[in-house]
């Protein structure tokens, strides 16, 4: 357990695991904003490899706790570059699911001499293409419960920009509103997340004691600067990693980042494997993490 300090005011927490002399894995983990637990750590043989799990900016444990001071995906793909020179690492493979694929594609098409291969789950990003089935609740036609709770929220004047409204309200609105809206937009996202769906007790029992406020508020300033990335740009330079091994697990019935593109870029890139299994976009879902730990395998196979 350690912090590393940036230059502008953030004190980012890590973790190591597992075997030092083994392959090193960076964990970047989803939302933007959700943070590492132990609970990470079950993908992996820590018998085989070195595993880091590293809090985002303003996530988990890193510090100011939901600082969105100079806390942009360039931010965070620069602190991932210091984190290695830190660490003394040539080459890392990274692991992320949802936001934290979106990272993780990020960082290797920036820094690609410093990546041997990634798995990833939930592909995501960052498109505006991609991010209005969630946020404008287009989702209903498999969820209705879950999204008239959702766009219940929302006056009639915002019909036609769910997400935006809710993003802006979470940023800029009354502490009461953004409380109530940082719960609802949680509560919308587990709702939706699983095949089999959540019970409200069950969503209820997740959702107690997490800090909805303080995550949401970090997905809001993401999602409202539109992830601070022009629209497809990793979609657009995904070739320039052509050469680097990806394993993507994906679930079928993902209401939050759709199968789609995924199913579109593995056609397209050669290194880009794709595994559909029978689940939704949670990582908790025993096919997605069963899959993770086979593909986590699979690439240190090929890689060695």
């Amino acid at each position: 357990m350690a912090f590393l300090s940036t230059t502008d005011g953030h004190q980012l927490y890590y973790e190591r695991h597992g075997n030092l002399s083994g392959p090193t894995i960076l964990f970047l983990h989803g939302g933007p904003g959700l943070g590492t637990s132990q609970n990470d750590l079950g993908y992996f043989d820590l018998t085989v490899v070195n595993v880091i799990l590293l809090d985002q900016r303003g996530a988990g444990k890193s510090r100011p706790a939901g600082s969105l001071e100079n806390n942009t995906s360039q931010n965070l793909v620069a602190d991932i570059q210091v984190l290695l020179e830190e660490l003394d690492l040539a080459k890392v493979i990274l692991f992320g699911g949802s936001w934290g694929s979106t990272l993780a594609l990020l960082f290797a098409i920036t820094h690609p001499n410093r990546v041997s291969g990634l798995v990833l789950r939930g592909l995501f990003t960052a498109s505006k293409n991609e991010r209005q089935f969630f946020e404008e609740g287009e989702v209903a036609l498999f969820y209705p419960k879950a999204v008239s709770r959702y766009l219940r929220q929302v006056p009639a004047s915002h019909s036609g920009s769910i997400g935006s409204y809710y993003f802006k309200q979470i940023l800029e609105g009354l502490p009461a509103l953004q409380d109530k809206l940082a719960y609802e937009l949680m509560h919308y996202g587990i709702s939706v997340s699983r095949k089999i769906p959540y019970t409200q007790a069950e969503i209820e029992s997740r959702l107690a004691g997490a800090n909805q406020r303080q995550y949401a508020r970090i997905l809001a300033h993401f999602s409202i600067n539109d992830f601070f990335l022009p629209d497809e740009y990793i979609i657009n330079h995904l070739h320039t990693i052509s050469h680097i091994p990806i394993h993507l697990v994906h679930g079928r019935y993902d209401m939050i980042t759709t199968p789609k593109l995924a199913i579109q870029l593995a056609e397209k890139h050669k290194h880009f494997e794709l595994r559909l299994v029978d689940g939704g976009h949670s990582p908790h879902e025993s096919t997605v993490k069963t899959a993770l730990q086979e593909e986590m395998v699979n690439l240190l196979t090929q890689l060695s």
